[in-house]
Formats: structure tokens, C-alpha cells, sequence
């Protein structure tokens, strides 16, 4: 069976994914678990080659055909096996959103992680910039940008094409025994004020265990497990500091 992948103007989409489903068959390697959820059909995942196109042999029939690519949105038909097919995505009405990232002093910064609310945003500060698509027919996101040791910034999306992140201090903690030597163990450790979230990470249990965590300076509470299961202590944060944290082994 031969698929060809088009958008709204006719141009082939080239790599586009394009999902099979045989809605008529569920897959037996799911077993009878999958009830709960709705049954699971039998799929197949294909890529378009570079002209957009792509052969596949099949036994589905009827076939329910779906196709995807970056920057398109597309639906889903019904097909017959041995029929041609061309598969219409619809180009995305979408608008670049470039500029600079940098700390107080002009330093560009690299690896900023970019939020809508919760939900992570691919990241920026490659060398220093951003590039951000954004879609035009929506209302401009709200994103916030952080990265460690640097207050968080939010802004509508293109508010701005100069983002400044200002330091904020770090605290660099790790993980002892009782004899004070460095012990290797993945432990979550979250920074919090007036019950709210500032800051978190998670040790590496397989290098000497330490990790770091920032905040404005004040007061801060340090929960070391989910829950505090492994204890907490109140520190004042007023500058960059390191902190050893003795656990049992």
C-alpha cells in the first residue's frame, strides 16, 4: 500500500510518521488487562522518506490511517488495503520568537529551561539565544525561564527580544556517612518556603552524592527524601554555601 504525505498547498511533507491501526483486531501481546483502559488495535508506525512518501504491506482492512509531522496538524481516515493513498496535513500558523539571553553582567547563558505554568517548553539559550515557535492563533503563552543559581523570569511571549536573569545564591549539598566520608545514594532533596516548592534535585547514587539547589536569600526548609522521610533542617540563606548532610547507609 503507497502513501503520500502532502500539505495544505500540495507539497510533499517529507518524514512525516504516519500511524496505522487496525481498529477491527486488538493486539494479543496487550492481554485482557488492556479492557480497563479500551482496548489496545494492532499498529504500525511508519516514516515518510524524503519526497514524502512511503510503501507498506499490510493485512489491515478497513484501516484507519493517521498522519503527523513537526509544525503540522493533521487527521485521521479510513483506508481500504491496495488503495493509493495521500495523506493532507495542515501547515501550522506559527511566528519565531528570537533573541538573547543573558545574566545582569551580558554573560549569554546556555541550557535555560523554558514553562508554561507546569508544562516544560523545549530548552533556550543555545549560545546565548533563543528561538521559540509560537502559534499565531492562540493568545501569547506566559513563559517563565530558569535556570540554576538565577532567579526565574516570566514574561508574555514576545514581550521582549532581551531576556535578563539575575544571580540568585546556590546551596551545593552532600551526602556523608557518620565518619563524614562521602557516600553514594540518590536522595531528593527539595528547598521550600512557607510550604511552597523554591528549588529541587536528586543525588546520583552512582558518583559521591551531592547536588545542588538555589532560592532568594531568607529562610529556607531542606526536605531530604519524598515526604521528608529522611529528615529536614531550616538553614537562612543569605549567599552561595555548600552543606553536608549526614545519612544512615
Amino acid at each position: 500500500m503507497h502513501f503520500t504525505v502532502v500539505d495544505d498547498t500540495g507539497a510533499r511533507v517529507p518524514g512525516a510518521q504516519v500511524n496505522l491501526v487496525d481498529p477491527t483486531r486488538t493486539d494479543p501481546r496487550c492481554g485482557s488487562s488492556v479492557l480497563a483502559y479500551g482496548p489496545k488495535y494492532q499498529t504500525k508506525q511508519l516514516m515518510a522518506d524524503d519526497k514524502g512518501e512511503l510503501t507498506a504491506t499490510l493485512d489491515f482492512t478497513p484501516l484507519e490511517v493517521s498522519a503527523s509531522a513537526e509544525d503540522f496538524s493533521g487527521g485521521s481516515v479510513i483506508a481500504y488495503s491496495g488503495e493509493p493513498m495521500t495523506l493532507q496535513l495542515n501547515r501550522m500558523p506559527l511566528v519565531h520568537w528570537r533573541g538573547r539571553i543573558t545574566a545582569r553582567d551580558g554573560t549569554p547563558l546556555e541550557h535555560v529551561h523554558v514553562y508554561e505554568g507546569d508544562t516544560p517548553w523545549p530548552e533556550a539559550g543555545v549560545a546565548g539565544t533563543f528561538d521559540i515557535k509560537l502559534r499565531t492563533d492562540r493568545p501569547m503563552p506566559r513563559l517563565r525561564f530558569r535556570k540554576m543559581g538565577f532567579s526565574p523570569r516570566e514574561v508574555v511571549a514576545q514581550e521582549t527580544d532581551t531576556l535578563v536573569l539575575d544571580p540568585r545564591p546556590t546551596i551545593t549539598i552532600s551526602l556523608v556517612n557518620k565518619a563524614g566520608a562521602l557516600v553514594k545514594r540518590e536522595v531528593y532533596i527539595e528547598a521550600q518556603r512557607d510550604g511552597q516548592t523554591v528549588s529541587y534535585c536528586t543525588t546520583n547514587q552512582d558518583t559521591p552524592a551531592s547536588c545542588t539547589l538555589d532560592g532568594e536569600p531568607g529562610p529556607l526548609t531542606l526536605l531530604f527524601g519524598h515526604d521528608a522521610s529522611l529528615g529536614s533542617q531550616k538553614i537562612e540563606l543569605r549567599e552561595s554555601t555548600q552543606l553536608r548532610w549526614t545519612v544512615e547507609q
